[in-house]
C-alpha cells in the first residue's frame, strides 16, 4: 500500500510546511520529567499486569505505523499544499523573487479540476430510498427510508461524506466515522468526518473498509482539563503528559508526525508570536495532551454447544 520512493525534503520550508523532522519511537523520551509522580493515581484495574502489557504493545504497534507511514504521510500533506497553492513553488525559487522584491505568482490549474470534481459530487447528492422485496414490507420500507433520512440530517451527513470526498480527492484517502454513542441529547447513531491526518491504520490490511484490520488509532489533541473531565481517575497521568505552548515537543507524545501536529503548531506559533497575546501567554500557557484512541480485535476462545438428536 505505501511506496518507498526517495524524495529530497528541503528543511527550509515555509512556515507550516516542516514534514521532514525524524521521529522518536522511545516514548519515555518524550516526558518533560522522566520520573513523574504517579503515586496520588487511584488503584485501577487499568494498572493490572494484563492491561500494562497490552498497552505496551498499542504503543509498540502505533509508534511502528507511524515510522512506515511516514513518507506516505508527508506527501498527503504535500498534496495539500499544492491544492492550496503555496507550495508549487520552491522554496528556493521563491526566495529569489522576493529578493528581486516579485510576488511569486500561482495559477493553481491543480485546484480548479479538484473543485470541478467536488462540485460533481455535491450536485449527485441524493437522497436515501429503501425498497421491499415484498409487497407485505412496502409500509416497513417507507418507515426506514424515513428513518434513514432523519439521521442524516441530525448528523449533516451530506458534509461530512463530502468533506471525505475531498480528502480522497486529494491525498487519496478519506475518512468517516460512524458508531453508536451515549443518547444524552444526542442521537445515539451517528456518522461524522474524520480527518487523515489524525487516524493511523493497520498497514497490514489489504481490505478497502479494513475489515481484515488488526488495529486503528485515532489521535486526538485534548485540553488538559477536558481530559481530566473525562478521566477524573487518571488525572495525574495526564498531568504528568500534558505540554503547553512553550515546550511542545519535550512532553509525551510532542513531535511524533508533522501532518498529525501541524494545526497545533501553527496555532501556537501564531499565538506566541502575537505582541496582543503575549502577555496572556506568559501568564497562563495553553495546556494540551494528545489522546490516542485504538480499536482492537483480540481473538478470544468460544465453547459452542449443539443439540444433535437422532432418530
Amino acid at each position: 500500500m505505501f511506496e518507498n520512493n526517495e524524495h529530497d525534503y528541503d528543511p527550509e520550508r515555509p512556515e507550516g510546511a516542516k514534514f521532514a523532522r525524524a521521529i522518536d519511537t522511545d516514548p519515555m523520551r518524550h516526558l518533560k520529567d522522566p520520573t513523574p509522580d504517579l503515586k496520588a493515581v487511584a488503584p485501577s484495574k487499568l494498572d493490572s499486569t494484563a492491561i500494562v502489557s497490552r498497552h505496551t504493545a498499542l504503543i509498540s504497534h502505533f509508534f511502528t505505523e507511524l515510522e512506515i507511514q511516514n513518507s506516505n504521510r508527508r506527501r498527503r500533506a504535500e498534496y495539500e499544499s499544492f491544492y492550496d497553492g503555496w507550495g508549487q513553488w520552491d522554496p528556493d525559487d521563491k526566495e529569489v523573487l522576493n529578493y528581486r522584491g516579485q510576488v511569486p505568482l500561482t495559477f493553481n490549474v491543480s485546484a480548479t479540476s479538484v473543485n470541478w470534481l467536488l462540485g460533481t459530487e455535491r450536485r449527485g447528492r441524493t437522497d436515501f430510498r429503501l425498497l421491499a422485496r415484498r409487497k407485505e414490507g412496502t409500509k416497513a420500507a417507507e418507515h426506514k427510508t424515513s428513518i434513514m433520512k432523519y439521521l442524516s440530517d441530525v448528523n449533516r451527513s451530506e458534509f461530512g461524506i463530502s468533506r471525505a470526498f475531498k480528502d480522497s480527492t486529494i491525498t487519496g484517502l478519506g475518512w468517516l466515522e460512524s458508531g453508536v454513542q451515549d443518547a444524552d441529547n444526542r442521537e445515539p447513531v451517528y456518522d461524522r468526518y474524520e480527518s487523515w491526518r489524525n487516524m493511523i491504520h493497520d498497514s497490514r490490511a489489504t481490505e478497502d473498509d479494513l475489515s481484515d484490520a488488526r488495529y486503528l488509532f485515532r489521535v486526538r489533541w485534548t485540553d488538559v482539563d477536558t481530559a481530566c473531565a473525562l478521566f477524573p481517575d487518571r488525572k495525574a497521568m495526564i498531568m504528568a503528559s500534558a505540554q503547553d505552548t512553550f515546550d511542545y515537543f519535550s512532553g509525551l507524545g510532542g513531535g511524533l508526525d508533522d501532518p498529525m501536529d501541524e494545526k497545533e503548531e501553527q496555532l501556537d506559533d501564531a499565538g506566541l508570536t502575537s505582541a496582543t497575546l503575549a502577555p496572556y501567554n506568559c501568564a497562563s500557557s495553553h495546556q494540551q495532551v494528545r489522546l490516542i484512541k485504538c480499536w482492537l480485535r483480540i481473538p478470544e476462545s468460544e465453547k459452542w454447544m449443539s443439540n444433535l438428536s437422532s432418530s
